[in-house]
């Protein structure tokens, strides 16, 4: 029973950190906006798009009205319809909302070209969540969120732990050319996805609202990414994306401040060694100088 009491409190202790509660929180969020990601930067994959398929017109009156005589289990009704099967001739073409495969196969040249751009705009959004999570984590470690001090109080820090700042000010720098690039990236990917599906492969009303949807989820995120990236680096904060609607971390760890009270309890201790091996030497000194005597 007590081994499990013990077990018990460590992992209440360790849910209950700030430390593992936003690292839960970024995990979550991360997988929600993934999925996003992914929809909006194959549009020319995802959106709904007008195909056409080459049929023989006997092969489209046997799927469209054979099969419903077939059912009268008539035998006359089965010569009837090859009889009329037979007689027809040549060749339609039979619209349809494409597949997955189908947005791969017969592509022209500008086709071509957007699925490149979808893929590469893809690629760079995966360097994003590297750079974004990289920085996130970062912050968990070496910050903590105090709501009884201003974002400001980060700056106060400047000159207790300079090296950590100057390394903030690193990865906000990193984290903001990302974005800038990734937006100007973006623009790109959505006006050649949507010539493409709507000038050359338009279906229905599906394609726009799908297109807009797809498009307003994504450009929300570069939006407030953007802004977080922007004004960490001008104001020197530490602004979180995902944690409590991007909180600005404005305190150091609590394990820095550990490792800071250590070496000052490790430096208190040394001096008092020194200060009592300085005693030690001065009663020796005063003991041989009686016994010279």
């Amino acid at each position: 029973m007590s081994w499990c009491k013990i077990k018990y409190n460590s992992l209440k202790e360790y849910f209950s950190s700030q430390d593992t509660q936003q690292n839960i929180t970024v995990a979550t969020s991360f997988i929600s906006d993934a999925f996003k990601v992914i929809m909006a930067s194959l549009l020319c994959l995802f959106v709904p798009q007008q195909c056409n398929t080459i049929k023989t017109n006997s092969d489209i009156f046997n799927s469209a009205i054979g099969n419903k005589l077939i059912l009268q289990s008539s035998t006359e009704s089965v010569a009837s319809i090859a009889l009329i099967a037979n007689t027809l001739n040549g060749t339609s073409d039979v619209l349809h909302m494409c597949t997955i495969t189908e947005n791969f196969d017969n592509l022209i040249d500008y086709n071509t070209y957007v699925l490149a751009m979808n893929f590469i705009t893809l690629g760079y959004f995966i360097y994003l969540y590297y750079i974004e999570l990289r920085r996130e984590i970062w912050l968990i470690n070496n910050f903590d969120y105090d709501k009884a001090k201003p974002d400001e109080n980060i700056l106060t820090l400047k000159d207790t732990f300079p090296e950590v700042m100057e390394n903030l000010q690193k990865h906000n720098y990193k984290y903001m050319l990302t974005y800038k690039y990734l937006f100007i990236l973006y623009i790109i990917n959505f006006v050649s996805s949507s010539v493409l599906v709507l000038y050359f492969y338009y279906y229905d009303y599906k394609t726009i609202t799908t297109l807009l949807t797809n498009v307003a989820l994504c450009s929300n995120k570069i939006r407030i990414g953007r802004n977080i990236s922007r004004k960490s680096y001008e104001k020197e904060h530490a602004y979180s994306y995902y944690n409590s609607k991007n909180l600005s971390f404005n305190v150091i760890d609590h394990r820095y401040i550990k490792d800071e009270d250590k070496m000052l309890d490790e430096n208190t201790l040394i001096k008092n060694g020194k200060k009592e091996e300085n005693i030690h030497k001065h009663l020796y000194s005063i003991k041989k100088y009686i016994n010279t005597l």
